[in-house]
């Protein structure tokens, strides 16, 4: 007997203890939205679960409605575990894990309880209601070997539509005394299963629940989200949309492994079939490279026009469209991408793989999800600009340990404490460096001066600077050149005096405005006004071109950070997996962009172990010298093998 579990590595393993790499699909059947308990056809269910195992997934999330399951308080519906255990044997059949998620919470509408009446969800009786719900179903099967983890609620956060519930922001020691006791309520009865619980948008959004709290309680973390803020309005195939699902698996990486559990998706009836499937193609595999160990999308099955009509279809007019199979079991671009995904994950073998050990991380201030409509923008803008530089980043809070990084980037200064910036300082003084940008009074501090070797003369307002002088040579820039700024949305910015600080880039008639310091033995970097806060409001063409990525390329080669693998174009996304048992790599090339990129891979053999062979994934090709020029096609992706 065994079950899924992660070892001390961080990779998942499968019931037979070998590294495993979940790709399946969240499932609601067609016929209704979305409490197929109730409407119980087992030959249409039994039908979708062979073609979803036909595509090569390997496990389905499935909602478990709690007033359906719990109709009256303590009276529980037995016709149900009937169900279940039939749902059990069919994926049993096909060798599918299940994912079940308790509480239902959210599954297209928002699912109150039949008896709640006016009691809040998080305190007083209805926690212990909770709690003997998810004890009296969970404990028939605990030994049961197809459950994949037990989820406890998809999207919380939106209890709060209910009448009489807590409103948002929930109060954040509340939810996390609430998350604590569904999860030892189910491990009480049940030590084989992970649990978790489906945060919709938990890094992006003030719910009121802290990512560090929820990592602190559950065994793993999960990711439910879909492309919005900060990202523009425009294709989800374009780079500013589709680093969504990598945002919010690193944010979600606390030092427990991620896996998501419900991403990519989208509806057909906003974006076409061809942007939804490149999106999934350019999601799945990023997904990857940022850390996560498994993949399981929303939703199977478009539905079926026949309730279009009733509640909840009713009200959410663009649901009926986020199948990866329509009505008819026609195959849309999304379920070949993810089927194709599947199998690559499967020859690949890349349960055994992890990301390599990131050298830079973006700081997350203290502040987050207070100012959550600013830091996010910002955070989110400095992890394309860092990818666009090909390199991997992790995100640290400011509370958190530094050292194990060389370069720091701080987009917001929002909330941080005074010992957090002394701990910087320190940071520096040690031998790392940090690029701080300048985002409002607020980031001004006691150590500023010391720190950025200036003196600070006054917060000022932008009225509409355009341009960078450069001083003294620097990156590809000569003395004298100018760098078009992007945009205009900076509203002001700090004039400073230079004291031991040298200063590289000025606004025009002496005025310091990108400045290093030598701090102990490292660089302290300071731009004084927020120079990215137009890239998510300028036309893509803009954003690709801006200068803004080759400032941060020239402070990162400064560091001495370089990859394995970079490339020339800003919109291809390199990273590397490491097998820790071997020490093999599969080193992945992700076209961020909705249009074909021709351009060059470079390879740093000096970080390869002597005699380290590189092959083209699929081809077997050996790969010679230390640069490829590539065709990528839109969201295309490119894969090779380095061995020793």
């Amino acid at each position: 007997m065994g079950f899924i579990r992660f070892n001390e590595d961080g990779l998942l393993l499968d019931k037979t203890g070998r590294p495993a790499h979940i790709v399946g699909i969240n499932y609601v059947a067609s016929y209704i939205c979305s409490n197929f308990w109730e409407d119980w056809r087992p030959e249409t269910i039994e039908k979708d679960l062979q073609h979803i195992a036909s595509l090569g997934l390997e496990a389905v999330r499935i909602p478990m409605h709690w007033g359906y399951m719990e109709p009256e308080e303590g009276k529980y519906n037995e016709e149900f575990s009937v169900k279940f255990r039939a749902f059990i044997e069919m994926c049993r059949k096909y060798d599918l894990y299940i994912m079940p998620w308790f509480l239902v919470g959210v599954a297209t509408r928002d699912y109150d309880v039949p008896f709640r009446g006016d009691r809040p969800f998080f305190t007083g009786e209805m926690v212990a209601v909770a709690e003997n719900h998810l004890k009296h179903f969970i404990e028939p099967y605990r030994d049961e070997e197809q459950i994949l983890f037990w989820d406890i609620c998809d999207e919380p956060e939106f209890y709060s539509r209910h009448p009489k519930a807590e409103q948002l922001p929930y109060d954040r020691d509340t939810l996390a005394r609430w998350v604590e006791r569904m999860y030892r309520a189910i491990k009480s009865v049940d030590s084989n299963h992970l649990v978790t619980l489906g945060f919709g948008h938990i890094a992006a959004a003030n719910y009121g629940m802290d990512i560090r709290d929820m990592a602190d309680i559950l065994d793993h973390m999960v990711v439910t989200c879909y492309p919005g803020y900060p990202a523009p309005e425009e294709r989800l195939d374009t780079i500013r949309r589709n680093y969504t699902l990598a945002y919010h698996v690193k944010m979600n990486k606390r030092g427990t492994p991620v896996f998501t559990c419900e991403a990519p998706g989208f509806s057909s009836v906003m974006y076409s079939e061809e942007i939804i499937g490149r999106y999934f193609k350019v999601s799945l595999y990023s997904n990857l490279l940022n850390g996560s160990t498994g993949v399981l999308p929303w939703v199977y099955n478009d539905f079926h026009e026949s309730i279009w009509h009733k509640v909840p279809l009713e009200g959410y007019c663009i649901e009926p469209y986020f199948g990866i199979v329509d009505t008819k079991g026609r195959l849309k671009p999304s379920g070949k991408e993810l089927s194709e995904y599947a199998a690559f994950a499967k020859k690949a073998e890349v349960g055994r793989y992890r990301p390599r050990k990131a050298e830079t991380a973006i700081v997350v201030p203290e502040g987050y999800y207070q100012d959550i409509g600013n830091t996010l923008y910002k955070i989110y803008t400095a992890l394309l600009l860092t990818k666009g530089c090909g390199i991997d980043v992790d995100f640290v809070w400011s509370s958190e340990e530094l050292s194990d990084y060389r370069m720091l980037l701080m987009p917001s200064g929002t909330g941080m404490l005074t010992s957090q910036w002394d701990k910087l300082r320190r940071f520096v003084a040690d031998g790392g460096a940090i690029y701080y940008i300048y985002d409002g009074s607020a980031g001004l501090n006691v150590y500023f001066n010391e720190l950025f070797g200036v003196e600070v003369q006054a917060p000022e307002k932008d009225y509409g600077y355009d341009k960078l002088w450069v001083k003294e040579p620097w990156g590809h820039w000569k003395a004298g050149d100018s760098i078009e700024l992007t945009g205009a949305r900076r509203k002001d910015w700090v004039r400073v005096k230079a004291q031991s600080a040298e200063t590289i880039c000025e606004l025009g008639g002496d005025i310091p405005a990108l400045l290093k310091n030598h701090y102990g033995d490292g660089r302290a970097y300071l731009m004084t006004l927020p120079v990215d806060n137009s890239l998510m409001d300028v036309v893509l063409e803009d954003f690709v071109r801006s200068e803004s990525f080759h400032m941060m390329d020239a402070m990162i080669q400064e560091a001495d950070i370089t990859p394995i693998l970079r490339c020339g174009d800003v919109r291809i996304e390199t990273g590397c997996l490491e097998d820790p048992a071997t020490g093999d790599i599969l080193a992945i090339c992700v076209n961020h962009g909705g249009d074909e990129v021709r351009t060059r891979l470079c390879l740093n053999r000096s970080l390869l172990p002597t005699g380290a062979v590189v092959t083209e994934f699929y081809s077997g090709k050996t790969l010679e010298g230390d640069a490829l020029d590539v065709w990528f096609r839109a969201a295309d992706v490119r894969i090779y093998k380095i061995t020793h």
